[in-house]
């Protein structure tokens, strides 16, 4: 279990798995690679949507401010 600084919560902290932090870094360095190395023009791609489509299922199991401190986290270490 991992814990994830949530402001938004009562409490200072969220326990999530591992797995679900973990998800959580994983999706936003997808995120970062096609928006600086994949030129989405060229699939037609709509980044933003499908992004937004990944990150929200996660950041309702653990939270968004603790979705985005486990981002933050893993990109500190």
């Amino acid at each position: 279990m991992a814990y994830i600084n949530n402001n938004n919560s009562k409490s200072t902290t969220v326990k999530v798995s591992n797995n679900i932090a973990e998800m959580a870094t994983i999706i936003e360095k997808l995120y970062k690679y096609f928006h600086e190395e994949v030129n989405t023009d060229e699939y037609n791609i709509d980044i933003e949507d499908v992004f937004y489509k990944l990150t929200m299922p996660i950041q309702n199991m653990m939270g968004v401010e603790a979705y985005w401190s486990a981002v933050k986290k893993e990109s500190k270490s």
